[in-house]
């Protein structure tokens, strides 16, 4: 399944409201523990997010890092003979 980028990115902040919501709105242990673990797993998801991001990041600058390296091989390989 795949979602439209704006409700993927949207998701994090929805399980936050919706933990706060719950905490004030019901009076009960375990509305409190729900707020919690939808705050808990807010905070994890955009974690992930960010982890995701930075070694997607890495992984691309190593592309074309080598890359630059293989085209700066060949050229000079060329001018050789």
């Amino acid at each position: 399944m795949v979602l439209p980028k704006p409700i993927y990115e949207f998701l994090p902040l929805l399980y936050l409201t919706s933990g706060i919501l719950v905490s004030h709105a019901i009076e009960s242990n375990l509305a409190d523990f729900s707020a919690f673990v939808l705050g808990f797993v807010a905070v994890f998801v955009v974690l992930l997010r960010v982890d995701h991001r930075k070694h997607r990041s890495a992984r691309l600058r190593g592309q074309k890092y080598s890359r630059m390296i293989e085209a700066r091989h060949r050229t000079e390989g060329q001018s050789r003979y």
